[in-house]
């Protein structure tokens, strides 16, 4: 699923992948580094996931930063793909593939 998720133009991948096993997730992040805003960055993968079936998971009011949130969740079936904005280090983005056994 990685390797066929389009990555946002201007990403510059930072390092290695990172995977994380629980007793019924398995999860996969990969760092991007890029100076683009988060808003292009968002319309970017909306369009990407929302044509292909997946769809948005509502953010928690709680979780916004200067009004818009920092990472946006898209699902479909038993997958999750995450773009996360890292607010300590605003040039990088993180994205996770989930897989949760039902």
């Amino acid at each position: 699923m990685a390797d066929q998720t389009p990555v946002y133009p201007g990403f510059q991948r930072i390092d290695d992948e990172h995977i994380f096993l629980t007793t019924h997730t398995v999860s996969l992040q990969r760092s991007f580094r890029t100076n683009a805003q988060s808003a292009d960055v968002r319309k970017f993968y909306d369009s990407a996931f929302l044509k292909n079936g997946w769809e948005p998971f509502a953010t928690a009011p709680g979780s916004m930063i200067n009004g818009e949130p920092p990472g946006v969740m898209y699902s479909r079936d038993a997958y999750q793909i995450c773009v996360f904005h890292r607010m300590s280090e605003p040039d990088i983005y993180d994205i996770w593939y989930l897989w949760a056994a039902k």
